[in-house]
């Protein structure tokens, strides 16, 4: 399948701060062929600012009927600061989607846990609505550095109604007051057995984002109590660069993470490391 260099005109129709130096922006198309109509959880696409540069970025919601889609987005660099200096109804470039998503079908009915650190919740957010639309109801991990740092507040508060969902803070401090059983101090992959006990049962399938040195703990940690690494999954969206395979910046064993991924199983990365 070829695939356009060519960014589609997009507007941001909203934005409003989501974390710390984080912003959450809902775009949406200005021309009816501009509309994304099919979006994989786990895909990403490229987000072109004008006359400033482009960069890889998660969607954190897939487009709805009219094509609105929504991504969160963190201060980091030119690119990004450029970004949060523009207003509301700004144009900006978009290509996409890229890459390859989640294994949704793997996943009808199975008992799956995800497990988020940082803005890697963007990633697991569109698959956490998916499986709640589906009628699945998964265990939600997420670590975070402190209160301040917590991401998809609003999308949080939703899920909360039909799925298990456990925060971690390393500074230990509660999200809000009475939330100590479901908000844990430390990092995720410290509570694991925790949770699993509380389960009942080790999940079918594990789903993971955020730091990579996280990542690879959650997926030792899983296959340690029996998980198969086959059915251990991970997005290393933080590696891609072009998006397109040309640039050769993600290039990881013989693979282009932006094109063979960014999501792998733990079996397929731990091939690709050796």
């Amino acid at each position: 399948m070829t695939i356009s260099l060519t960014p589609l005109p997009y507007v941001i129709e909203d934005q409003y701060d989501d974390g710390l130096n984080t912003c959450h922006y809902t775009f949406a198309p200005i021309e009816t062929n501009s509309v994304i109509n099919t979006v994989i959880p786990g895909q990403f696409f490229m987000l072109t600012i004008p006359g400033e540069g482009e960069m890889a970025i998660t969607f954190s919601s897939l487009p709805d009927v009219n094509g609105f889609f929504s991504a969160i987005v963190r201060s980091t660099g030119r690119v990004t600061r450029s970004l949060f200096a523009l207003s509301k109804g700004a144009v900006v470039g978009i290509r996409g989607p890229l890459g390859k998503g989640w294994p949704l079908k793997y996943l009808a009915n199975k008992n799956i846990c995800l497990i988020a650190g940082g803005c890697g919740l963007a990633t697991l957010s569109p698959l956490m609505d998916s499986l709640i639309q589906q009628g699945n109801s998964p265990v939600l991990v997420y670590g975070a550095k402190d209160k301040r740092s917590l991401v998809l507040n609003v999308e949080w508060a939703r899920w909360q109604q039909s799925s298990v969902l456990v925060q971690v803070l390393m500074d230990g401090q509660y999200a809000s007051e009475g939330e100590s059983k479901s908000c844990l101090e430390g990092n995720p992959v410290e509570h694991i057995d925790r949770i699993v006990a509380e389960q009942k049962r080790v999940p079918d399938v594990v789903l993971t984002c955020g730091p990579e040195i996280m990542m690879a703990a959650v997926a030792e940690k899983m296959v340690s109590i029996g998980l198969s690494p086959n059915n251990i999954y991970l997005s290393l969206e933080r590696r891609m660069h072009c998006g397109v395979g040309t640039c050769g910046h993600c290039y990881f064993g013989d693979r282009y993470v932006c094109t063979d991924g960014p999501t792998f199983s733990w079996s397929e990365f731990t091939a690709l490391v050796n």
